[in-house]
């Protein structure tokens, strides 16, 4: 229930490039008492904690969030959400300003296509109260009339001689033939963050991910294969090893972080990967 009440009366939206939330305070009071229903029969909870947390900030009652963050820390040490919502407070978009999806999400959601159309292809959501990770393909429903057969992502961290990048791959199974997507380079970020300014955000939510969704979607943004993938240990060390080198090498220059990109193109042969 309390899902369905973040998903249908908390609409998410971008207002001058900053993401927005457009709800009342019933529907905040409703969804922090579904939460307390849920904590009551697990209330170790972490991440139900983070998500009560968060409703708390949007009504202004930081008491009870902060009560709820510190839990959540001490049955969880290196809970992502609760740690930076507490060190950064406001600095942190928590995630109920993530776009909210789901295995029966049929649309691109607004904020994921403007992401898109600046070419963020991999991008944080919400997903049953926790946060994942979605990979957004723009196809034709002529190219890919069925489902893939079989699917993986997959992660490289290279520390190249100029530098870490992330690289990461798309690999589609259609009739018998393997199809590979190289979706993202991603690199440190340039500019250096303001004293006590919160980190990058996906970067920083690389590091927890257990879920992906990897859409196939038409130009007019409705989803054609809305393929979960539930990330193997070997992915989930992979993407926190690209978290940790590329948050500790914030401020490379974009020069090297371009030289870096070219070098790894250069010298990783995609067709290794196999499904």
């Amino acid at each position: 229930m309390a899902t369905v009440i973040s998903e249908r009366r908390m609409t998410v939206k971008v207002v001058d490039s900053k993401p927005s939330i457009c709800t009342d305070t019933d529907s905040l009071h409703d969804l922090i008492s579904m939460l307390d229903i849920a904590l009551n029969e697990s209330p170790d909870d972490p991440d139900l904690l983070v998500v009560r947390a968060s409703a708390h900030i949007l009504l202004n009652n930081s008491d009870q969030a902060n009560h709820d963050l510190n839990h959540a820390l001490q049955i969880n040490p290196k809970h992502i959400e609760a740690f930076n919502m507490l060190q950064y407070a406001g600095e942190w978009n928590h995630l109920l300003f993530l776009p909210p999806w789901s295995s029966q999400s049929n649309l691109i959601h607004p904020v994921l296509a403007e992401n898109a159309n600046q070419g963020e292809v991999l991008q944080s959501v919400r997903h049953s109260l926790q946060t994942a990770l979605i990979i957004l393909f723009t196809v034709t429903k002529h190219d890919w009339p069925d489902s893939p057969t079989r699917y993986r992502w997959e992660a490289v961290c290279n520390r190249t001689p100029f530098g870490p990048i992330g690289a990461h791959y798309i690999l589609l199974e259609r009739n018998g033939q393997t199809h590979r997507q190289e979706c993202l380079i991603l690199s440190p970020q340039i500019e250096s963050p303001a004293p006590h300014s919160s980190p990058p955000a996906l970067l920083t939510r690389l590091s927890s991910a257990k879920t992906c969704f990897i859409i196939l979607a038409d130009q007019q943004g409705e989803v054609l294969h809305n393929l979960r993938y539930d990330l193997p240990m070997t992915l989930r060390s992979t993407l926190k090893k690209i978290s940790h080198q590329l948050l500790k090498a914030i401020g490379t220059n974009s020069s090297e972080n371009q030289k870096a990109a070219n070098w790894h193109m250069e010298h990783f042969d995609m067709n290794q990967l196999s499904l």
